[in-house]
């Protein structure tokens, strides 16, 4: 759930309306930021689901990104998984590892509807044991595109992908809309609705709506916390999820 917001009022107004300004990104939400990134970034999360008495902990989250040029961004997430489960005992491991690219299309400082819009491709790779829930056991694909525009302290974010695997019945169809509000040059706020929807089943789909927030203490560290709640479940077993991060750019 599954990422919020702000990098002071100059890199608010920056990220959506394209001003030169490194620009804000909407991390931890499935809808994203929608322009690269130009800052070397560590970034530290810890993630937790939980459903049905069983406990799902991302537990250290590490991932890196750097700007590979002013149009492309790079970066790999790597975790730690610890599952709970009442009927079992805990399973720790290492995780899937995600390779991720981010493609500046639309750029909104060029263009009268002041839109931004990235094509992104995150390749899973299935390190993680799959016999013991650590993974997923195949590589994956995502293919999403997000957009965004900024109107005075709101800024509207949108997404529309897919997943490809080898197993078609896991294939999906993405797509989610993100609103965040600026409280002040600190903080801002946002909510989010995500869905994936099975490829052969369109109706058979899972919605999370998230809210969040984040804070920016200084200009080269920044906290959020997101949680979220499933609206519907494909397999009738709701699903509850928190994340909480810490992002330091290191340029």
């Amino acid at each position: 759930m599954l990422s919020l917001l702000s990098r002071r009022s100059i890199c608010t107004a920056a990220a959506l309306v394209g001003i030169d300004a490194a620009p804000c990104e909407a991390q931890g939400y499935t809808v994203g930021g929608s322009r690269p990134s130009q800052n070397q970034k560590i970034k530290l999360h810890a993630e937790l689901a939980t459903s049905d008495g069983k406990q799902v902990v991302a537990l250290p989250k590490l991932g890196l990104a750097a700007p590979a040029s002013p149009s492309l961004e790079l970066g790999i997430d790597a975790q730690l998984r610890h599952i709970d489960h009442r009927d079992s005992e805990r399973v720790s491991g290492v995780g899937d590892v995600e390779l991720k690219a981010k493609y500046l299309l639309l750029d909104g400082r060029k263009n009268g509807a002041r839109i931004d819009m990235s094509a992104e491709l995150k390749i899973s790779l299935p390190l993680g044991d799959a016999a013991r829930g650590l993974g997923d056991g195949q590589p994956a694909v995502k293919l999403p595109i997000t957009f965004s525009r900024r109107s005075g302290p709101w800024e509207f974010g949108g997404l529309v992908g897919a997943q490809f695997v080898r197993q078609r019945d896991k294939t999906m169809l993405l797509a989610g809309a993100l609103v965040t509000r600026t409280l002040n040059d600190e903080i801002k706020i946002g909510a989010e609705i995500a869905t994936e929807m099975r490829y052969k089943d369109p109706g058979s789909q899972e919605i999370m709506a998230n809210f969040g927030f984040r804070y920016q203490p200084n200009p080269k560290a920044e906290l959020f916390v997101i949680a979220g709640r499933s609206i519907e479940a494909r397999d009738g077993r709701p699903v509850a999820k928190f994340k909480l991060g810490l992002e330091i750019i290191l340029d």
